[in-house]
């Protein structure tokens, strides 16, 4: 639809015209049937575990993920990690519904594949997930790709850039909905110099007061010293 657009469209350079053309003719011709990749690596912050529990909820990918109308698990194996979901996908005036077989290996990766689309001939997507710490990971997304109309071919080839990125934003945001984070206190330290058993007593109550409170350290120490002020 693009490709008619710009081809019809006079305010567009007539640069950019010829070369939709060209390469909406060489795309007739057959010439964009090998498979098309895109890949995207970032590091964010959520756990491996959080992140996989998110991509693996294929049958609420219709509540966060862009282009995506409907999504329903129709099939699970005895095992529940592989299954099958029907997803429905769309935008502007295109839509297009079909089942997607998905495989999970807990925590490290998602992978599924287009079983029945009459857009793609070939249309794959994988999550990898390493873990970094407790509270981080890296994420590998994948997408390869054949799409057998040749117009749609040129329009989908020159915007899967910007839909894979927001395809890893949208899960960033369901993430930070799912599990925020909640920043964890400071500890305590003790004041220099010699101290007291008491003293030591004294902060090791604070520590206590601090993780079960979530005040800071800093707040800590004012109410301490606003106590002994008062003892005066």
């Amino acid at each position: 639809l693009q490709f008619l657009y710009f081809i019809g469209n006079k305010k567009d350079s007539s640069m950019l015209r010829r070369t939709w053309v060209v390469q909406g003719v060489f795309d007739v011709l057959g010439g964009g049937e090998q498979a098309m990749e895109y890949h995207k690596k970032k590091v964010v912050g959520f756990n491996a575990k959080d992140v996989f529990a998110t991509v693996r909820d294929v049958a609420k990918y219709s509540e966060f993920l862009p282009y995506v109308t409907e999504s329903k698990v129709t099939k699970v194996n005895k095992e529940g990690e592989d299954f099958e979901a029907k997803l429905k996908v769309g935008f502007s005036m295109y839509s297009e519904e079909y089942t997607s077989k998905v495989r999970a290996v807990p925590h490290e990766e998602v992978t599924s594949e287009a079983l029945d689309s009459s857009t793609f001939s070939l249309l794959t997507s994988s999550w990898k997930l390493t873990p970094l710490d407790s509270s981080s990971c890296s994420i590998d997304f994948e997408l390869r790709y054949i799409v057998t109309n040749p117009i749609l071919r040129v329009a989908i080839s020159n915007s899967i850039s910007e839909a894979g990125d927001l395809q890893v934003q949208a899960l960033e945001a369901r993430c930070a909905s799912l599990f925020p984070r909640v920043p964890s206190p400071q500890p305590v330290s003790a004041p220099p110099g010699p101290v007291d058993a008491e003293v030591v007593a004294l902060f090791a109550a604070a520590r206590r007061l601090a993780s079960r409170s979530g005040m800071t350290a800093t707040e800590i120490q004012a109410s301490y010293e606003l106590s002994k002020t008062k003892d005066l």
